[in-house]
């Protein structure tokens, strides 16, 4: 064998030795390894599979049926009269009814005549009654504001609005100091003057009638100003409870003249 052959088959030889040397590390899984060595390596898991849960709707209510409530009480039919007395009642007249009803082979009443009801029948129109006298009493201050020896003008009105005249009509004034009365006039009335004090009588007022009298006072001239001047006013009649009524005037301050 030449050299060349010899080297060609040791070539070949040792090729078949490291395959041979591959094959037997493979089929010992890994594990050959040199005296001393640790085999370095990540173990990566295996994934499993997982059941995923099924999604449920939220649970509903039930409907729970309810029996209906039952009486208690049976309602009681109302007590039948016997037919003789029904038929009695039936038959007797009405102080509203103008004839007696016949009766039916049936048995059930046939008016023969409308029964006569007591609001259909017209009556006369109600006569109005006449009402007392009323006596209405008004005075009125034109001017309420005044100063020292001025003229105050009181106007008193007084109506009989009912239906019936009025006798013994008097008004009376009660004056204060300050005010001085000075007219009336009042061609119906009686005039009587006193200290503080004035009276009208006007007598006897028909219905629908009035008597307006102004009366005319003057404020003494020596009336200290800033005050209220207070008139009561009262009017009677016969027969008839007393009305009362106020008029005021008032006197402001008057600025001092100047001094110098």
């Amino acid at each position: 064998m030449s050299w060349p052959d010899h080297r060609r088959s040791m070539s070949r030889g040792l090729w078949l030795a490291v395959f041979v040397i591959l094959v037997l590390a493979g089929a010992m899984g890994g594990k050959w390894a040199l005296p001393g060595t640790v085999a370095l390596g990540q173990t990566i898991p295996r994934p499993t599979a997982t059941a995923t849960p099924t999604a449920t709707s939220p649970a509903l209510p039930t409907p729970t049926w309810t029996p209906r409530p039952t009486w208690t009480r049976v309602p009681t039919s109302p007590p039948e009269l016997p037919t003789a007395t029904l038929l009695a009642v039936l038959a007797s007249p009405t102080p509203t009814q103008s004839r007696v009803p016949t009766l039916t082979p049936a048995g059930l009443p046939t008016p023969t005549a409308s029964p006569t009801l007591p609001w259909a029948t017209p009556s006369a129109s109600p006569t109005p009654i006449a009402e007392p006298a009323a006596l209405l009493l008004v005075v009125e201050v034109p001017h309420p504001i005044a100063g020292p020896a001025d003229r105050v003008t009181f106007i008193l009105q007084v109506a009989n609005v009912g239906y019936e005249a009025a006798e013994g009509v008097r008004v009376s004034v009660t004056w204060p100091d300050d005010l001085l009365v000075q007219s009336v006039d009042c061609a119906t009335c009686a005039v009587s003057q006193m200290p503080g004090r004035l009276t009208l009588a006007i007598g006897r007022l028909a219905p629908g009638g009035q008597v307006i009298a102004p009366v005319v006072a003057v404020v003494a001239e020596d009336a200290w100003p800033g005050q209220l001047l207070r008139t009561d006013w009262t009017l009677t009649a016969e027969g008839m409870p007393a009305q009362q009524v106020e008029a005021m005037v008032e006197l402001p301050w008057a600025e001092l003249p100047a001094t110098g």
